[in-house]
């Protein structure tokens, strides 16, 4: 196995034995420009019973005087019937306060399995979940009161606070939703607690494989290993959805735990004046180079790197390849055709291939919208659009259909499942059998690589770093992080920016257009010292990419598609197409019902003069030992496994 990654430090703090942990301190106050939430006060983490000598030795370092320990005693007593070994870890000079979230209530079988259940429907489900966190954990009757002895602890006359860490399992439910109400009574902005919640997923990495063994063995995932990853992963979009849901419920979060009781007006006063600080000068600070220098590298070991980045040259040939596969096939069968088609249809070129390419682009974005699906699933979907029609002509397949396909499949990519029938009913006259015909088609033409990077968080990292360095008013940025983020979630999933440029080189194009001052000033503070031609280079990329990104502004969503002139372009383009295109794959869920029938009624192959079989090769007569053993599980002579080897 390879050396993994380090994990961005800060926030990340290497504890051996201890993973996920990681200090919520740095994040600037959104209100106070040159404020951020002090550091060295909260850490969190994963159950710490593996934790060595050396990590003990490094907590202590660390100062913390308390650990918040959010399980509770019938999880101790599942996780020992199920064969873990998580004993409590304590070690001198800090105090285990044993505070659960969860009563012995909590705990029952219709109880548990609502919970496991709500896990499975997405960010809606994950925030159903997080709210039941919130009511359990101020329950009068939940003598503990976990959250509330938190947030006492900080909101408290010493100022600053002692150093506390807080953990419940893997450190990312229960954990996230208290960390997430600190951070939002703090004043630090939705986006980044969210943000600061997805990090778990870096900082569980190296045990999610040991995390979903586990949870297969409860009942609610003994069949469904797929339910099992979905709990596992920490989305940016289930924190944004559950402080969406609070905010909408409450008005705000201060509103909410002043509602539930589980603080005082005078404990948010004190919170905030314990754990808000100056910007230190001297302080290693949260930077977005280091973080957008850790994206960029797992981006060049990611398959979107190795299988999806090409060359202008490379990209312009393998479209022309796939326009002439396609004008080949499409004319031996239209001439095959009974009766046969003559003279042939004038076929798309490459261009006009692309043209129609960024119009059904532009239509996944406008479906995607109507659907209500998160930015980052829109995303995903349209890459995968885009990059199918690299190796597929829009001749061949049916870009109508190929685009809710990856609309539904993009929300699996993400994580994201809605039940196919409730996703089939958002489009008119469609089916679930519709969607999912040409699934398998698009994962070949997508060569099985489902991994997108999207340059959303390169954004955050970059208007975080402004915000620090204190030169520009709140407004300006602000402004720019809007218009920016409006580029990205249109621009560059309409062009080939996601074949040439890495994300965070996406990211630094939208912000160069939106105000190019913020980007001279990150790149001046990124590259002080290493001299100007470094910062030349990387300048000369970023300008290549605007020029591509102002081809199609995100305004033209509005004022360009679907008026008369691009109406003009298109519908001679739609016409031509259904002239054109190749008549035996027009029908996706027939073409799919053929090709089962085709391998139902393939008769058994002989082999090859010289080809020697798998008895052969391998040693011993395979089909001989194996077909007295399959002949006995198939039913009136035939064989349930199909053909021998």
């Amino acid at each position: 196995m390879g050396a993994t990654t380090p994990l961005p430090n800060p926030p990340f703090i290497e504890i051996p034995g201890l993973p996920n942990f990681r200090d919520l301190g740095g994040y600037p106050i959104a209100s106070q420009p040159g404020k951020v939430v002090r550091r060295g006060v909260v850490f969190r983490s994963a159950e710490p019973s593996r934790t060595t000598d050396e990590g003990v030795s490094r907590l202590r370092q660390l100062g913390i005087t308390h650990v918040y320990d959010l399980r509770s005693e019938q999880e101790f007593e599942r996780g020992n019937k199920h064969g873990l070994n998580r004993p409590v870890k304590e070690w001198e000079g800090a105090r285990r306060v044993f505070a659960p979230v969860f009563r012995h209530e909590d705990y029952s079988p219709e109880a548990v399995a609502l919970r496991f259940k709500n896990y499975g429907n997405g960010p809606e489900g994950f925030a159903q979940v997080y709210m039941s966190m919130l009511t359990a954990a101020t329950a009068p009757l939940n003598e503990s009161r976990p959250y509330h002895q938190i947030i006492t602890h900080l909101a408290g006359e010493t100022s600053p606070p002692t150093p506390l860490l807080v953990h419940c399992t893997a450190g990312k439910d229960r954990t996230g939703v208290i960390c997430a109400l600190i951070l939002s009574l703090c004043g630090v902005d939705d986006d980044i607690v969210a943000h600061e919640y997805s990090l778990t997923d870096l900082g569980l990495k190296e045990r999610h494989q040991e995390i979903i063994a586990h949870l297969v063995q409860e009942p609610a995932f003994k069949d469904d290993p797929d339910g099992a990853r979905r709990m596992v992963l920490a989305r940016k979009a289930n924190m944004v959805q559950m402080l969406g849901w609070i905010k909408k419920t409450y008005g705000s979060v201060e509103k909410c735990v002043l509602d539930l009781g589980l603080v005082t007006p005078e404990m948010i006063e004190n919170l905030r004046r314990n754990l808000i600080a100056d910007v230190q000068s001297t302080e290693e600070r949260l930077r977005w180079d280091l973080s957008m220098a850790t994206e960029d590298e797992r981006y060049r070991q990611s398959t979107q790197y190795r299988l999806w980045s090409f060359t202008s040259s490379h990209l312009t040939s393998l479209r022309e390849k796939a326009n002439n596969l396609a004008q080949t096939h499409i004319a031996s069968r239209l001439r095959a055709a009974s009766p046969p088609v003559d003279p042939l249809p004038e076929f798309l070129t490459p261009a006009q291939e692309s043209t129609l390419l960024t119009f059904y682009t532009v239509e996944l974005l406008r479906a995607a919208a109507f659907c209500q699906l998160p930015t980052d699933i829109q995303a995903t979907a349209a890459t995968f659009l885009r990059r199918f029609y690299i190796t597929n002509s829009i001749m061949t397949y049916p870009p109508t259909e190929l685009l809710k396909t990856c609309l539904f499949f993009g929300c699996k990519a993400e994580g994201y499942y809605m039940r196919l029938s409730k996703f089939a009913e958002k489009f008119p006259k469609t089916t679930g059998e519709e969607i999912v015909a040409a699934e398998y088609i698009l994962c070949q033409g997508l060569r099985f690589a489902f991994d997108v990077k999207h340059p959303f968080r390169a954004l955050e990292g970059a208007i975080m770093e402004l915000r620090r360095l204190g030169d520009f008013d709140d407004d300006r940025i602000n402004r720019a992080h809007r218009k920016a983020r409006d580029i990205l979630k249109f621009s560059p999933l309409v062009t080939d920016a996601y074949f040439h440029y890495t994300p965070s080189q996406i990211m630094l194009a939208s912000l160069a257009i939106a105000d190019e001052g913020l980007v001279e000033r990150i790149l001046g503070e990124a590259f002080t010292g290493q001299g100007e031609a470094a910062k030349e280079k990387i300048l000369n990329v970023i300008e290549s990419c605007r020029d591509m990104l102002k081809r199609e502004p995100p305004e033209k969503m509005g004022n360009y598609w679907g008026t008369p002139e691009s109406n003009a372009v298109i519908k001679p383009l739609i016409k031509k197409l259904k002239k054109c295109r190749d008549p035996d794959r027009v029908d996706l869920v027939a073409l799919q019902k053929a090709k089962r029938e085709q391998a139902l009624q393939k008769p058994k192959s002989k082999p090859k003069p010289g080809l020697k079989d798998d008895g052969d090769v391998f040693g011993g007569k395979i089909d001989d030992a194996r077909d007295p053993k399959r002949r006995k599980v198939g039913s009136n002579g035939e064989d349930v496994f199909g053909p021998p080897l």
